[in-house]
């Protein structure tokens, strides 16, 4: 199976959108759709990507901005961490009600700690849940054959703010060492926001 990974750059804070596609079938996963969503429309067309689903790492309002319009656009299903239904639901949660426009998205699968995702279209791509509370209270990591999306709990040489509604800088040091550094060392880390990094490169941040 071949896979490519777009990164796009979108929204007041710069926030990581990936489109991740597989060469051979044309189909593809959003993640993290935090803003500009006709940008990103117009990305998908030009790569001749089928999308078959919306995947959220938290529901913090750069990360889901783009949510509604997109999955309007694919009639692609939304999946948001079992414990993150309170975020999205909440704009002082998701932190909108500070923007000029408040709001909030649907979700129609709510996914678990381990669960497996799979896609029949992707050549049967499977792709692992790690819940990661801490940056905010149901978030999560999608882990994929060597390959992390990492929401905002491990950045490059950092990891998300734990000052914000359902924040927790203990859960999340916990979700960063117990569920994440464990992986290969080789792993691929694509954050929410920033450069990639390995996990090989964090360990050695954490002292680990």
């Amino acid at each position: 199976m071949k896979l490519k990974i777009k990164t796009m750059v979108v929204g007041p804070i710069a926030t990581n959108c990936y489109l991740l596609k597989e060469e051979e079938s044309g189909h593809g996963l959003l993640i993290d759709p935090g803003a500009e969503p006709e940008r990103i429309l117009t990305a998908v067309l030009a790569e001749k990507t089928s999308i078959d689903g919306i995947l959220l790492t938290h529901g913090h309002f750069d990360h889901i901005g783009g949510v509604k319009r997109l999955k309007e656009e694919f009639q692609a299903p939304v999946y948001l961490g079992r414990r993150e239904t309170v975020i999205v639901s909440n704009p002082h949660y998701n932190l909108s009600a500070n923007m000029a426009e408040p709001f909030t998205v649907g979700y129609d699968f709510l996914v678990s700690d381990g669960q497996v995702l799979r896609f029949s279209d992707m050549s049967g791509l499977e792709i692992k849940v790690i819940a990661t509370p801490g940056h905010t209270i149901g978030g999560v990591c999608y882990y994929l054959d060597g390959i992390l999306f990492s929401g905002d709990t491990l950045f490059a040489s950092s990891y998300g703010r734990v000052d914000l509604p359902t924040g927790d800088e203990i859960q999340i040091l916990n979700s960063i060492k117990n569920k994440l550094l464990c992986l290969p060392e080789d792993t691929q880390v694509f954050p929410g926001h920033g450069g990639s990094t390995v996990i090989e490169r964090e360990k050695f941040y954490y002292n680990i």
